[in-house]
């Protein structure tokens, strides 16, 4: 009798230690969540993100500040019906955009991706190893093999267990409160309505005047390259090869920026940039249609250009047929044919990228008119 009754008090005292250290479980999930991290507007655009309903955006938009200051989801959907979100955290660094756009592969299925690429375009990598430009966006996304991934990459080894456990580097954040309360409490908000307003949409826009030189003017006829920084240059060519192996839709861009006699560097790696870029394209077509205003053979020269890019890149320019060649017989059924281009070179002169198109639409025509 004695012995079932130790029996008994020895499972209850189980149940009782095993509920503590689950209390306190919970507790430092919660605190870590709220209370003991630094929130601030890139955290609340994350969490924002995050709670966008599966495959249920059309556009992601990567990037730094660039990003989320010039665009407005809200006002993307009202004018032209399709659904976006500036997935950006402040002076994000290339690593962290290369995690976001994994991130943005694993929750989402967009219809094209757009990367803002003034990450790849500082004169050092230094960017690469601040700190609170790391945490922006690592300190806000869930525990996924890519958060994983960036932090075993990018992180020294004895600072590791902070990115995991934010308590350890955050435990003297009770000097910013009441401010923080503030910030808790519109994350709180936003996750019990299960949607950001604003779709991540900041802006501090205000009446500037520089007091350097402005050189945007200058950099219209600039097409002259500077070398990336070599860390930085393998960190695109890596974006790149991902992209190609996940088959996206990116499209890479600068957003608007004030270029000064100091910042000028970046305009001409920029140049360089897209040279890398475009060298994984058959045909560095830009989609811009120009070509087509005036072309007296009606040629939808974009549009070949498209799927003769699509098969290229996946080196199928030897198989014997790909479904790009029924897609192309549908295009040209009321249009010309690439075969069908007199060379009159009206296309070719207001061509914003110099583009050989005359010579690239043979390309097209032995590609899918070899059979006909």
């Amino acid at each position: 009798m004695k012995k079932n009754t130790n029996r008994k008090q020895y499972g209850k005292r189980t149940v009782k230690v095993c509920s503590f250290f689950l209390a306190v479980i919970l507790s430092l999930f919660l605190l870590n969540d709220l209370f003991l991290r630094r929130i601030d507007h890139n955290s609340l655009r994350v969490d924002g993100y995050y709670l966008e309903d599966k495959d249920s955006l059309d556009v992601v938009m990567l990037g730094a500040s660039d990003v989320y200051t010039c665009f407005s989801s809200g006002r993307a959907y009202q004018d032209y019906g399709f659904t976006s979100y500036p997935f950006a955290t402040q002076s994000i660094t290339a690593s962290g955009t290369i995690t976001a756009l994994k991130e943005v592969v694993r929750t989402q299925s967009p219809e094209l991706i757009m990367v803002e690429i003034n990450a790849f375009l500082y004169g050092t990598d230094n960017n690469e190893s601040i700190e609170a430009h790391m945490r922006k966006l690592v300190d806000n996304i869930p525990l996924t093999k890519n958060k994983i991934e960036f932090i075993s990459k990018n992180v020294k080894p004895d600072e590791q267990p902070e990115y995991y456990f934010p308590l350890i580097k955050y435990h003297s954040i009770w000097k910013e409160y009441p401010y923080q309360l503030k910030m808790v409490s519109a994350r709180l908000r936003e996750r019990n309505r299960g949607t950001s307003l604003f779709k991540g949409y900041r802006t501090t826009a205000t009446m500037f005047r520089p007091k350097d030189k402005v050189l945007n003017d200058k950099i219209i006829d600039d097409n002259k390259t500077k070398a990336l920084t070599p860390s930085l240059e393998n960190k695109l060519r890596e974006m790149l090869d991902y992209c190609k192996s996940e088959n996206l839709n990116v499209v890479f861009m600068r957003n608007p920026h004030l270029v000064y006699k100091r910042t000028y560097d970046r305009v001409r790696r920029c140049n360089r940039a897209a040279e890398i870029i475009n060298s994984k394209i058959a045909i560095p077509c830009t989609a811009c249609s120009y070509c087509t205003d005036g072309c007296p053979m009606n040629i939808p020269i974009p549009q070949f250009f498209s799927i003769y890019n699509e098969d290229m890149l996946e080196h199928l320019e030897e198989k014997r047929w790909t479904i790009n060649f029924t897609n192309y017989g549908i295009i040209a059924k009321n249009r010309g044919k690439a075969s069908e281009c007199i060379g009159c070179g009206q296309c070719e002169s207001v061509c914003p990228q110099h583009l050989t198109i005359i010579d690239h639409l043979k390309d097209v025509a032995k590609h899918y008119e070899r059979h006909s």
